[in-house]
């Protein structure tokens, strides 16, 4: 409860400072909010004594997906500063069919999410910016965008199995430093945004072989109507103004070894296309380690489509659907190998249909959907919490169910 004290007078005293006339200066606050109704169906726990899973009775669950308290700082165009602080997950009941953890205490936890500078080296152009704090690698489109923008209800969880290959943690921060820009042919219809950083994860120990950097590259084109566009770590999402773009985009890294593995890498591509009311997006990465003996890749990725449809005045609708696939090691002695590298084993896919109710762009959604989530756990058979599907912290080895959610999103 003190960091959330500390940090709402940290963010009074920066709004504050801002109402002083402080020329070229500005201050937004960042504030957002995600709640959920869930419905579970054929949730299943693992009994270790009879060696089976055991059927979950159908689960209601009302919580607070995500929340973001922060400052956005800025200083005549050419240096910002960011500072968001987050709790989520508060009430979450962890035999729901959702993933994450709980935030379940007396006084839920509030923790960082993000704390990153962003320096334009010329302020008359975005070819190059000096990126550092504590804050996403710059990798995967669909791991630098927002929940709060995405048209599923949740996020893709190829970004999950990204994020916890790279840094060995969820949410998939880490510290490090990035240079980035972005550059327009004359005409403004075409655009090369280019990142690349060295970052500091620390996975679950510092170990004496714990200290290797991790290189991240990312290199996306830009084609259609680009007007405002500027560099930022986060891809174009979804308009609800008509227009035409395509993105095409594709990162990887590579971290030298560490008390986990010889080497790991990543590597894919994603991109967006927007055609007038309608939109297509996806990604497909691989996800490798190496030891001195063996090696395990696996593969992630999604589709999504969606469309802007009329409703009401200023209103609008948004049908949408999104499929997510996870393909990993099948056999038992590779699975094996697998949980020796940290990686996660088996198969799994999940299906979100729905449609979004759009108050105000971006800011104000209901939207109702339905998740249904398919897996194998492979050769390691009943009881392996090998993947996301499998395993859900709290409970460890489960089955997950399907589910039913409604939801409101509040950004201010």
């Amino acid at each position: 409860m003190t960091r959330i004290y500390t940090f709402s007078t940290l963010l009074f005293l920066l709004i504050s400072y801002s109402a002083k006339a402080q020329e070229g200066l500005t201050v937004k606050p960042v504030a957002a909010m995600q709640t959920w109704g869930v419905y579970t169906t054929n949730e299943a726990v693992f009994d270790p004594d009879l060696q089976k899973y055991d059927p979950v009775k159908d689960q209601v669950n009302i919580y607070i997906r995500r929340t973001r308290l922060g400052v956005l700082v800025k200083k005549d165009d050419w240096i910002s500063l960011r500072l968001v602080g987050a709790f989520d997950n508060i009430g979450h009941n962890p035999l729901a069919g959702t993933v994450g953890g709980t935030n379940n205490g007396s006084f839920p936890v509030f923790g960082l999410w993000d704390a990153v500078f962003d320096l334009k080296i010329s302020r008359k152009s975005d070819a190059l910016h000096v990126l550092g704090g504590y804050y996403t690698p710059i990798v995967s489109r669909e791991s630098v965008t927002s929940a709060f923008k995405v048209s599923s209800m949740e996020k893709s969880l190829s970004q999950t199995y990204i994020r916890q290959h790279l840094t060995g943690k969820g949410p998939g921060r880490t510290t490090g430093v990035t240079l980035g820009g972005i550059l327009f042919n004359a005409a403004h219809t075409q655009g090369i945004k280019y990142a690349f950083g060295m970052h500091n994860p620390v996975f679950t120990t510092l170990g004496a072989e714990g200290s290797r950097p991790m290189w991240a590259g990312r290199l996306v084109w830009y084609c259609g109507q680009l007007e405002g566009q500027k560099f930022q770590m986060a891809e174009p999402v979804f308009s609800a103004t008509k227009t035409n773009i395509l993105t095409l985009g594709t990162s990887g890294t590579y971290q030298g070894e560490t008390y986990l593995f010889k080497s790991s890498w990543s590597g894919g591509v994603d991109m967006h296309a927007q055609w007038q009311q309608f939109s297509l997006e996806g990604e497909w990465y691989f996800l490798g380690r190496n030891s001195a003996d063996f090696s395990n890749v696996e593969q992630t990725g999604f589709l999504r489509a969606a469309a802007y449809l009329p409703f009401r005045e200023k209103h609008l609708l948004e049908p949408t659907v999104m499929w997510m696939f996870f393909r990993g090691s099948m056999t038992g002695f590779e699975q094996l190998e697998a949980q020796t590298l940290g990686s996660f084993s088996g198969a799994e896919s999940t299906v979100d249909a729905g449609v979004n109710w759009h108050l105000t762009k971006q800011k104000v959604k209901i939207y109702v959907h339905y998740n249904w989530r398919l897996a194998d756990s492979g050769a390691l058979g009943a009881g392996a919490a090998n993947n996301l599907y499998f395993y859900q912290p709290g409970v460890e080895a489960i089955k997950r169910g399907n589910w039913l959610g409604i939801g409101v999103n509040v950004v201010l």
